[in-house]
């Protein structure tokens, strides 16, 4: 190895042992808001990085990437990112990759001539769920990381999606929709079982469903009947009851709500909003809904598209 090649080297390792140090990566401190993102550019075109930010302490690190990628999924255990990614900006062409956080070792995860896309990881964070148009239908697949073995989760002749497993591992949670995508409902699914709730009261089109840490809890957006944008709860420990309304977006509000995650056991949601009278596709805002109800900023928080949460 030549000199170059040794100080490049050298340059990578401190780089990443003072990023994984200074954002926490690896260590328990439940104190530190530390998240992965993306963003589009101009024309919606997808970026070829993905950035780690501490949005405590302002601190940021860039990764450069030879493909552009756009939605992003921390893996349990906190060593890899999962990622969409392509060649060019054709939706119709999309595969999943796995990256270690510090941005070595990425691998191509599926080789398909459909779109994959939404990345979900199995508690175990050694399989990884995603969907698929690979069969006409958004279907949710599974795939083995070791092995390379890939199956459908389940069967049902509508469009399933964004999955989202619960930390215990006992259900997924997904939005389901027919042909037409004009409504989608949450559904639950106990995987031991294949039991499956629905989740309808007030609902016209709910998306982007987080479990609590406890795994008793699936979070969602909702548009209502009404509607209005909300947050909304269901308890999976009895599904006699109706759904909770955490908050309701002022019906004056520019914004577009596009998806939630679980920050803390506290129970503090971060939400991603596309401020639609900006007109600019980088310019979506993060902010965080407090156990109490009220909505603040992020401090420091970047124009991001799309927000994974270090679990």
């Amino acid at each position: 190895m030549n000199v170059f090649l040794r100080a490049a080297a050298a340059l990578i390792a401190l780089c990443a042992l003072s990023i994984g140090g200074a954002l926490g990566i690896g260590t328990v401190m439940p104190t530190h808001f530390l998240i992965a993102y993306t963003r589009y550019l101009a024309n919606y075109v997808p970026d070829q990085h993905y950035f780690l930010r501490d949005l405590n302490r302002c601190l940021e690190h860039m990764i450069a990437l030879p493909i552009q990628i756009t939605a992003v999924a921390w893996s349990p255990d906190g060593e890899r990112i999962a990622f969409v990614g392509g060649e060019n900006t054709d939706a119709t062409r999309l595969d999943i990759y796995v990256i270690d956080w510090d941005g070595s070792n990425m691998r191509q995860i599926t080789d398909s001539p459909a779109r994959d896309y939404a990345p979900a990881w199995m508690p175990d964070s050694r399989r990884l769920a995603f969907a698929s148009d690979r069969e006409n239908d958004d279907d949710i697949y599974v795939i083995d990381l070791d092995s390379g073995e890939t199956r459908k989760l389940f069967e049902s002749g509508m469009n399933e999606y964004q999955a989202s497993f619960s930390p215990d591992g006992r259900y997924v949670a997904y939005p389901m929709s027919d042909a037409t995508n004009t409504a989608a409902y949450i559904f639950i699914r106990e995987l031991a079982t294949d039991v499956v709730t629905e989740v309808v009261e007030g609902a016209r089109y709910s998306f982007s469903p987080q479990w609590t840490h406890d795994s008793q809890r699936v979070l969602f957006l909702n548009l209502s009947e009404r509607g209005e944008a909300e947050i909304r709860a269901f308890d999976v420990s009895d599904s006699t009851t109706d759904t909770q309304v955490l908050y309701v977006q002022s019906p004056n509000s520019a914004e577009q709500y596009r998806s939630i995650n679980v920050l803390d056991e506290a129970g503090r949601i971060v939400i991603v909003a596309d401020p639609m009278s900006a007109g600019l596709p980088g310019a979506w805002w993060m902010k965080v809904l407090e156990p109490d109800g009220t909505v603040s900023d992020v401090g420091c928080a970047p124009r991001a598209n799309f927000v994974t949460v270090h679990p």
